[in-house]
């Protein structure tokens, strides 16, 4: 499935709206107005999505957005310029739930803080990355699981996201629950299977403390068990 093809099938212009996606939206607004993270925010695994920086665009400094697929980011690229994927109706949901205006006036407002925000659109491949910089905050959502078949595998792509961050820096996250695997287009790929308790200690570990978590089921027909979201914090 081609990013567009993507974009088109789970980010409609005019979806309805339901509660998987209420709940990602509303996860990042608790958590970015909860903190007000300021500084530098690296966004690891973006694809053409920018949903979860519409609120962290309020409180940090520049976003760099990266991905390891050209394409995504080339569609991310599109949206900053103008053009792409229309993200009204998810900057529209979002200040909602930030009880901030939702007129046509607010919409723009807030399109133009999150491209001005936008500092670099970069190629990263997390399992060798090169780590020139360090960042307050670091996203990476439903991406360190799933590009991960092994468990060794996964501890170390986390632990590469984690090096990212400045001390008391915040990690925000999102995996998916208890799921061997997931589907793009017709094409299936190997995911490793994580629980809440597993994460916890996943991340004591690394010496984070995990600050707030959350996880949501999905349908019984889903093919994964749902979704498990982590904030946590560098120890000092």
């Amino acid at each position: 499935m081609s990013p567009k093809e993507y974009l088109r099938t789970y980010y409609s212009d005019d979806p309805s709206f339901d509660y998987e996606e209420g709940f990602h939206l509303n996860w990042w607004q608790h958590c970015y107005d909860t903190s007000k993270p300021q500084g530098s925010m690296l966004v690891i695994g973006g694809g053409p999505v920018i949903s979860s920086i519409i609120t962290a665009s309020k409180y940090v400094d520049s976003i760099d957005f990266t991905d390891f697929n050209n394409e995504c980011l080339a569609e991310v690229k599109q949206w900053v310029e103008g053009e792409g994927h229309n993200w009204d109706f998810y900057v529209k949901k979002a200040l909602e739930l930030e009880t901030q205006p939702t007129d046509t006036c607010g919409i723009e407002a807030r399109t133009k803080l999150i491209k001005n925000k936008i500092n670099n659109i970069t190629q990263l491949d997390i399992l060798q990355p090169h780590i020139e910089k360090e960042y307050n905050v670091v996203d990476a959502h439903f991406v360190l699981d799933c590009i991960s078949d092994s468990k060794d595998i996964f501890l170390q792509s986390l632990q590469n996201a984690c090096n990212f961050l400045k001390e008391n820096g915040i990690f925000q996250g999102a995996f998916l629950n208890r799921t061997n695997g997931w589907l793009s287009g017709n094409n299936f790929y190997k995911s490793i299977p994580l629980t809440e308790d597993e994460l916890d200690k996943c991340f004591s570990d690394l010496g984070f403390k995990i600050l707030k978590s959350a996880s949501i089921s999905l349908k019984e027909d889903s093919r994964t068990g749902g979704y498990i979201f982590v904030k946590a914090i560098r120890a000092s």
